[in-house]
This record gives structure tokens, C-alpha cells and sequence, in this order.
């Protein structure tokens, strides 16, 4: 796959970074400054940003550029990233995954531990990945020829009114996804995270706060704070449904971290007594959150790096060569005046120009569902080469038209319910629900 030269990603890399030291961006009134915390996330699963096809959505990386730097101010801040930058393997998550390494880096985070589908994308360009991160890659038992495959663990050191106060960071995986693992390198093993904290244990008593990041889930964070109760905080992941409030297990303060960026996790410490417990609380990434313009950079980075790699075209050379084919929706005018005309007054009628305005437009991801027949034969190729397919229209409901404006005792093939919800689905349009929708493009 055809690169930038690492000197220009470094050069925006460093603009992005410099931007976002330099920007506050408004902070709701009621936040409150800690002296030291622990801030949280994970499972981005590729979200750069939320897809604002509607509102109010939460999430993006912009967003939590901003929150961060209004965090400034506390005496101390970790920053952890909690695995599975992306979703699978391939070129545009690869440049996505470089992408969030990237914004980490510019937002300071200082661990990440890999998830099981960062491993998907291949040792190599994880190596890559590690070698861009400003912070450390953190696993303690995922290992090769015997050997830990990354940094299994981190001592942070935060000075509280001149008294050094010292914390343990470790990385853990989770064995059940060694099947996971092995399909994509046979070579790497896991030790059992039992026996690689019992391997690190020596190391507990010369910090004050012990923090296992765990990519696995509440069962296996559970049974680690049974088996080692002097552990401070486990961080877990592939929560199937969202934790109201953090688990505390003898000790030990359990925390989900979340996924796809909707929201940040931080644990308030202010004082270090072995008694104590964390303050955690939930910050949504909404719109009050301005978006931070060194962070905003390297999006607009990703979206060229997607352009100029002609992903769009790639994809479009692997759709089916012969189907039924598109009229567009200028094709139904005569016969559906009405329809149409509500179809003009619509949003759908001018959907690829919100992609156009943000850059995305070639971004595949994006276009999909913002113009005609994207996965289909004969479907929207680009604004020039198949105007008529532009935008949402017609036949992204009703399916493929021709045959029908030739002979109209042919009707479309499609679902024009279902299709709905081809798009519509939760991570892009959250609110949705049919009937209300329907209101404002309901025709005869």
C-alpha cells in the first residue's frame, strides 16, 4: 500500500501536537480539578468521530482532545487506551489505526494495551504502530519465543505536595482470545494472567497504587482481584452491556472502559491510604465539547491519506459486474411528482454534500450510505462520472429502477422499510425509530 513519506506524517503529527497544547476548549462550569487521575477508555473499534448523520451524538476524538486539555490544571494525569484501535485488517484500518495512534500521542497518552483486533492487523504494522506512539505499548503475557512481546509494566511517579507518590501500571490479555491470537501469528502465546501477576507481584510493594489494564472481561478481572487483593484498580474491557457503577472487590475498584469513544472514565485519587477508593466518574463526549483543532488536523489527515490511496475505487473494482440497473431519482419525477418533490425538500436529497463539506467524501466508510447502489452493480461511482446517483434517493429504498421507468408493470425490487435500516443503525443514527423518521419524508 502506497505511503506518505514518514517525514510528512511526522511534520503533521507535530503541527497537531502543538495545536492541541495550545488550545482550551471550553469546559462545562461544573468540572471539578482533582490533584491526580487516572483517566480511562477503550475499544475505539475504529471511531474516529461520531458519523453526526444525527443529533445529538456523543464521541470523537476531537471532542476528547478538548476534555483533556481542560484537565490541565490537576497535579497529575495518566492517560490509559484500553485496546482494539480498529476492527479488522486492511488498508484503510491501517491507516485509521496510525491515524488514533497518533492522537494519542498528541493528546500525551502514556499506555496503550493492544486488544485482539489491534493483533489482526499483523505484527508489522503493530510494530509500527508501537514505534509511532509517544507513550508505551503495554502487555505483560503476550510473548514470543518466551519472551514478553511488549513492556509488561509502567511506574508513573506524581509529587503531591513534594511527596512522591508512585504507580504501578500492568498490561494484561486475556487467554480466551488466544484462538484470536494464533489465526494471525502462530508464534505469539499467552501466559495465563495469574501467573504473569504472580511473576510481577515482587514489584507491588514499592507502589503506592497498583493498576492492572486488562484487555478481557468483568469474570477475569473479578477472579484477578480475588487471587491478588493488594491490587488498586483493574481496568477491563468487552463489557456485553455497560456497568452503571464500578465493582469493588475486597479492596479492589473493578472499571469498565467503555468503547467506541462515546465517553471518558476518570478516577479521582486525592488521597493514598490502602483503605481508600477511587471517585470514578463518566464524562460524555458531547456537542458542549468544541472540537480541538490539533486533533481536527490529524482527522483531516486521515481523510486525505483515504483519498489519496483511491480506496473508494478499490472497493468499487469488487462490486458485481452485472445487476439490475439505476435510472435515478430524476427518472421517477414524471410519474411521482409528489414523492419526488418531497424527496427534494429532504436531507436525503443532499447527503453527499455533508460528506463533501467534512472531507469524507471518498472515504468508503462514509459514502456508503450517502449515495445510490454503493455495493451494487451500476451503482454511484462519483459526483461526475453517475451524478444521478448522488445523494440518498429514490432507488436507496426502492431499489434499482430502470427496468421499471421502461415498463412501469415492472416494479423496483426493493424493501423500502428495511432498507432503512441498512443505515440507520445504532452507532450512526441512535434515535432511530420508524415511524418518526417516516414523518418527514412520508409520501404516496
Amino acid at each position: 500500500m502506497k505511503r506518505y513519506a514518514y517525514f510528512a506524517a511526522s511534520a503533521v503529527s507535530l503541527c497537531a501536537a502543538m495545536l492541541y497544547a495550545a488550545t482550551v476548549s471550553g469546559a462545562p462550569s461544573s468540572h471539578q480539578q482533582t490533584p491526580f487521575m487516572l483517566v480511562f477508555s477503550g475499544e475505539l473499534n475504529g471511531y474516529l468521530r461520531p458519523c453526526e448523520c444525527t443529533k445529538p451524538m456523543l464521541g470523537g476524538m476531537a471532542r476528547r482532545g478538548s476534555l483533556l486539555k481542560s484537565l490541565a490544571a490537576a497535579s497529575g494525569i495518566i492517560k490509559v487506551e484500553n485496546g482494539d484501535l480498529v476492527q479488522e485488517r486492511g488498508a484503510q484500518n491501517e491507516i485509521k489505526a496510525e491515524t488514533l495512534v497518533d492522537m494519542l500521542s498528541a493528546m500525551k497518552y502514556d499506555v496503550f494495551v493492544p486488544g485482539e483486533k489491534d493483533f489482526k492487523l499483523g505484527m508489522p504494522v503493530l510494530r509500527s504502530l508501537q514505534e509511532r506512539f509517544s507513550g508505551k505499548f503495554l502487555c505483560a503475557n503476550v510473548k514470543i519465543d518466551g519472551h514478553p512481546l511488549f513492556t509488561g509494566t509502567v511506574e508513573k511517579i506524581i509529587n503531591l505536595s513534594g511527596t512522591p507518590i508512585k504507580i504501578l501500571l500492568i498490561g494484561l490479555f486475556s487467554e480466551r482470545y488466544t484462538a484470536a491470537l494464533h489465526a494471525f501469528d502462530n508464534g505469539l502465546n499467552i501466559e495465563p494472567p495469574v501467573i504473569a501477576l504472580q511473576r510481577l507481584k515482587s514489584r507491588f510493594s514499592r507502589c503506592n497504587y497498583k493498576v492492572v489494564v486488562l484487555h478481557g472481561d468483568e469474570t477475569e478481572a473479578r477472579d484477578l482481584a480475588a487471587h491478588f487483593p493488594d491490587l488498586s484498580m483493574i481496568l477491563y474491557a468487552h463489557a456485553p452491556v455497560a456497568p452503571l457503577a464500578p465493582i469493588v472487590v475486597g479492596h479492589t475498584t473493578l472499571a469498565y472502559c467503555g468503547e467506541r469513544g462515546r465517553s471518558i472514565k476518570i478516577a479521582d485519587l486525592q488521597v493514598f491510604v490502602p483503605a481508600s477508593m477511587p471517585r470514578i466518574r463518566e464524562v460524555s463526549l458531547g456537542q458542549s465539547w468544541k472540537d480541538n483543532p490539533g486533533i481536527t488536523l490529524l482527522k483531516r489527515d486521515y481523510s486525505t491519506r483515504v483519498k489519496r490511496e483511491n480506496l473508494l475505487e478499490h472497493q468499487i473494482q469488487l462490486r458485481p459486474a452485472n445487476g439490475p440497473a439505476f435510472a435515478g431519482s430524476a427518472a421517477c419525477a414524471p410519474c411521482h411528482q409528489n414523492a419526488y418533490q418531497v424527496w427534494q425538500s429532504s436531507s436525503h436529497s443532499h447527503a453527499l454534500k455533508t460528506l463533501e463539506v467534512k472531507g469524507d467524501d471518498r472515504d468508503p466508510e462514509c459514502t456508503s450510505c450517502h449515495v445510490v447502489g454503493w455495493k451494487e452493480s451500476g451503482g454511484f461511482i462519483s459526483r461526475i462520472t453517475t451524478p444521478q446517483l448522488a445523494n440518498v434517493g429514490c432507488e436507496s429504498c426502492h431499489g434499482p429502477a430502470k427496468a421499471h421507468v421502461l415498463d412501469n408493470k415492472r416494479p423496483p425490487a426493493g424493501d423500502s422499510k428495511g432498507s432503512c435500516r441498512n443505515c440507520h443503525i445504532s452507532e450512526h443514527s441512535p434515535g432511530f425509530v420508524f415511524q418518526s423518521y417516516w414523518s418527514h419524508i412520508k409520501h404516496l
